[in-house]
């Protein structure tokens, strides 16, 4: 759990101070010091802290390797939108902030919910699977 969530913010933090270095700005006009990086942060954790602590069908050997491959699927889709914000200079105002703050952390979600139903679906190919 506390792992997820210092990954979250190691995410979304590195990727901002990434996208400074490479590109000169940032993606909020804060800075790293603007709170809805942290807002960011936290919600994009969400699913990660869920499926580390929901009763899921997967054993706990595989649960690390779970949020593991889910956490880098999601790294890869979130490090590639981040830089495309900035570098195509996405306009900051507070309909695109709501709509980041609400799609990036659905992303999140629905990747770690692929990724789960993909672990179910192992070595079952042709099965019945009791998660449908």
């Amino acid at each position: 759990m506390f792992g997820s969530l210092i990954a979250a913010f190691l995410l979304v933090y590195g990727t901002a101070i990434m996208n400074w270095m490479l590109i000169g700005e940032y993606y909020l006009n804060g800075g790293l010091l603007d709170v809805n990086y942290t807002y960011l942060s936290l919600l994009c954790a969400v699913p990660f802290v869920l499926g580390s602590l929901l009763k899921l069908n997967i054993t706990p050997k595989n649960r690390l390797t779970f949020i593991i491959v889910s956490g880098l699927l999601f790294a890869v889709l979130f490090t590639t939108v981040h830089w495309a914000f900035v570098y195509y200079g996405v306009e900051m105002a507070a309909d695109v902030l709501f709509r980041t703050l609400l799609v990036l952390p659905i992303s999140a979600l629905l990747v770690v919910f692929a990724v789960f139903i993909g672990f179910n679906m192992e070595g079952n190919l042709g099965k019945e699977s009791d998660i449908i």
